[in-house]
């Protein structure tokens, strides 16, 4: 099964608040999350010790240039952030041009984990 490491999201994942991530991802990765997946949700990379924390379903997913994110998407994202520049600025630079695509997953809870 797919792992995503929700990492400093965690807390607004397990509270419902957290819907959608974006990543930087290759093109090759990132088309391997696609539409239906159940994905394993991590609170971070199993490599560095991490613990799986819920199974979510993959109910879009898709790209795009992170200046093109609704507005509306900072509520998706966990709710962390006041505007969406904020949001954009804990991106890579490249990332932040209209050159580059960020792969958007939205998706469901399924189950969580006992922590």
């Amino acid at each position: 099964m797919k792992i995503i490491s929700f990492a400093w999201t965690t807390e607004a994942l397990l509270a419902g608040k957290k819907s959608c991530t974006r990543r930087c991802w290759s093109y090759d990765y990132g088309e391997r999350f696609k539409t239906g997946d159940i994905v394993q949700a991590y609170d971070k990379s199993p490599r560095f010790g991490g613990k799986q924390i819920a199974i979510i379903e993959i109910t879009a997913a898709y790209w795009e240039y992170l200046q093109d994110m609704p507005k509306s998407d900072l509520e998706a994202e966990g709710g962390l952030w006041d505007t969406k520049e904020e949001f954009i600025a804990l991106f890579p630079k490249k990332y932040q041009r209209n050159d580059r695509f960020v792969r958007v997953l939205r998706f469901k809870i399924i189950s969580k984990e006992e922590i």
